[in-house]
């Protein structure tokens, strides 16, 4: 069945306000130190939240968890994120359920008493992409949809590039859903259904959804097969043990390779412990040549997509650099030879300073390389970097220097809250 949301009920909050960040609240029963513990994730999923999720999983030791979602979605890239971490660490998940006697409606009476406040009973849109990276997904209902980019930054492209724009989101979609074991007719459902629609999928009918993913099945089946098929009560005391082995593992290796200094069993770190940088860059190169020899943008993580001038760019970090590069040239970067993930910039972060090179192109010359730095956070929607620019002759030889600012203004995907439909 699918939902049309008058205005009235699509909320459009701003990314920038840090109070309306999702929360990451511990269950009043989870023992912080030992046990099976339960972690909600509550609200507006924006920029930042990524790193919030870590600081509550720090806070704990290493022990199994559950993680209830209860939000009406946000930002994409950043769910994307949190969704790839679920994975990586194979925590099970769970959106609203139901209970008797209205099986058909998602009920959340509960939460309240584990966390101390009320909750949105919805999971929807890019909340539903972080229920999709759990290796074990119970809901009574997800809801899903197409992206819908900022209006004012749509608004302002061709038709072709907002069509450029709009399948390469959906394609960095869709390859998240293949990572995930997803079949591909819930992308086709998302394509289907306008950014302003919910289409609603009850999981007990899908049920290629909930359960498990095929790939972590065929891995509790070749753990414990020999044990289900001879004596199943007991089979299924080896599959949570599986379970819970594989969730532990994955917290301390996560732990062990992101905070190095910090052992995997040591005391739990207070909710206020700061996160280090996640970017350190070697300094750039001084060579004209721009391109990072053997990568492109496909190698790149954490990407956030960018307008420069009447370019569109793509930033995200490879082995440890930070650069940003072009996937649309606009008309005058065209004239001057420059193709689709062309490198721009690279650069490092020195605390909220980055600083690196950029890359000025003649079609005759190639491009070639200029200091550059700027004010700089991971979850800002705009930032400005400074830098004298050289301009070249038909010889390619220098012959003049130019002040110059280079704006960055962040493209989103607007985010979108649901209420309960």
């Amino acid at each position: 069945m699918r939902w049309r949301l008058t205005r009235a009920a699509l909320v459009f909050l701003l990314i920038s306000s840090p109070s309306l960040a999702a929360e990451f609240v511990w269950g009043r029963h989870t023992d912080m130190n030992s046990g099976v513990g339960t972690l909600y994730m509550i609200g507006q999923i924006v920029p930042g939240d990524y790193d919030r999720f870590v600081s509550a999983l720090r806070m704990r030791r290493p022990n199994p968890f559950s993680f209830y979602l209860r939000s009406g979605g946000g930002d994409v890239a950043e769910a994307l994120r949190i969704g790839r971490l679920v994975r990586q660490l194979s925590v099970p998940v769970y959106g609203p359920l139901s209970r008797m006697p209205n099986p058909n409606t998602a009920y959340c009476g509960d939460d309240e008493d584990e966390t101390g406040q009320s909750v949105p009973c919805i999971c929807a849109s890019a909340c539903t992409l972080i229920w999709f990276g759990g290796v074990s997904r119970v809901a009574l209902e997800i809801y899903i949809h197409s992206v819908k980019y900022n209006d004012e930054i749509f608004r302002n492209l061709s038709p072709m590039n907002a069509q450029r724009l709009y399948q390469q989101t959906m394609q960095t979609i869709h390859v998240y859903l293949t990572e995930m074991g997803i079949p591909d007719k819930y992308y086709d459902m998302m394509m289907e259904t306008g950014s302003s629609d919910l289409q609603r999928v009850l999981t007990p009918a899908g049920c290629d959804l909930g359960g498990w993913p095929p790939s972590y099945r065929e891995w509790l089946y070749a753990k414990c097969g020999d044990v289900l098929r001879a004596d199943p009560a007991r089979g299924g005391t080896c599959m949570m043990d599986a379970e819970n082995e594989a969730e532990v593992d994955g917290l301390r290796q996560f732990f062990a390779s992101s905070f190095p200094d910090q052992s995997p069993n040591a005391a739990p770190l207070a909710p206020t412990a700061p996160i280090p940088s996640p970017v350190t860059i070697d300094p750039p190169s001084e060579s004209p040549n721009v391109v990072w020899s053997g990568l492109g943008r496909v190698n790149m993580q954490h990407t956030q997509q960018w307008m420069f001038g009447d370019s569109l760019g793509e930033s995200g970090e490879i082995l440890g650099k930070w650069g940003i590069f072009y996937v649309q040239p606009g008309s005058e970067m065209r004239r001057a030879g420059v193709a689709p993930n062309t490198l721009f910039f690279e650069g490092r972060f020195n605390g909220q300073i980055l600083s690196g090179k950029a890359a000025t192109f003649r079609k005759e010359c190639g491009g070639m390389g200029f200091d550059v730095s700027g004010a700089f956070s991971l979850d800002a929607n705009r930032f400005v970097l400074v830098g004298t620019k050289p301009t070249r002759n038909q010889y390619c030889r220098v012959v003049s220097h130019a002040n110059i600012q280079l704006v960055f203004e962040r493209v989103t995907i607007s985010p979108h809250v649901w209420k309960t439909p």
